[in-house]
């Protein structure tokens, strides 16, 4: 296997960092893996070390302010500057794969970056995954939910402790632990990346009506993320007529970081492998 690092320039100029892991020899297919809310793309090597292996380049982004990308720590102006972020290394990585098919795996809040990129650029991607994902959030009060839209206006860059327990992420003590101690994990949030999450995860739902390319929807029948009945509501969204929803019983929100992550995995290969 090849690791290979990289910087490229965002929509405005924000340096962005991304990785590549590639196979020894030709690649038979390249997949985009698009990470979560105050993570990065480091913590995707169990996806790495299943797919690579088996032929499959991976690329990765770091999203601004998140991981070793530039820009204000956890937080974003608008959430559509992640997905004109994603379009430019779409487009690297295309002119790097030439030839290749494509897929994008988006992870939780890269689910829906993944799924707005698809609506407005759905050029020569060949299959879309979405992980952790739903068409609705979790629940949230009302009044939280006005307090944060209110505070999001008016001092958009202000930060709040992530409110939820870190093992909502996995059943696995050690993934739960290396999370809660990896210093590219951000502990806070700003109040504006937190209202563009939680709106836009009613406007993904809305695009997803647009996705016409093959979809595999990968989640835990115990993940809290988003609304847990929100996650078929999503699957009937795509019009998609190759599609598939896999739910892991008491498997929580990282299918990929769980304790039998194997399954999850497998699922992923083999289906990329019918797709290709």
């Amino acid at each position: 296997m090849k690791h290979e690092e990289g910087f490229m320039s965002g929509y405005d100029g924000t340096k962005l960092y991304y990785q590549v892991w590639k196979p020894d020899g030709e690649s038979k297919a390249v997949v985009v893996v698009v990470h979560g809310l105050v993570e990065h793309s480091g913590r995707y090597m169990n996806v790495v070390n299943q797919l690579v292996p088996k032929g499959y380049a991976v690329y990765a982004l770091d999203h601004r302010g998140h991981g070793k990308s530039e820009g204000e720590r956890a937080h974003v102006k608008s959430f559509d500057e992640f997905v004109e972020d994603l379009k430019l290394f779409v487009d690297l990585v295309k002119n790097k794969e030439k030839r290749k098919k494509l897929f994008m795996l988006g992870h939780s809040m890269g689910s829906l970056i993944t799924l707005l990129f698809m609506a407005k650029y759905p050029e020569g991607v060949s299959g879309v995954v979405l992980s952790g994902t739903g068409a609705r959030p979790g629940k949230i009060s009302p009044v939280v939910k006005a307090l944060l839209s209110f505070i999001a206006k008016v001092a958009p860059k202000a930060k709040f402790a992530l409110p939820w327990d870190p093992s909502f992420i996995s059943r696995d003590e050690k993934v739960v632990e290396a999370y809660v101690n990896d210093p590219l994990v951000s502990k806070k949030a700003s109040a504006r990346l937190l209202a563009e999450v939680y709106y836009s995860t009613f406007r993904a739902a809305k695009e997803a009506a647009k996705i016409s390319v093959p979809c595999l929807i990968q989640v835990g029948s115990a993940d809290v993320a988003f609304d847990p009945e929100s996650r078929e509501e999503l699957y009937n969204i795509i019009p998609a007529k190759d599609k598939v929803l896999n739910v892991y019983e008491g498997y929580r929100h990282e299918v990929y970081n769980e304790v039998r992550k194997e399954k999850p995995l497998q699922d992923l290969e083999e289906w990329l492998e019918k797709h290709l």
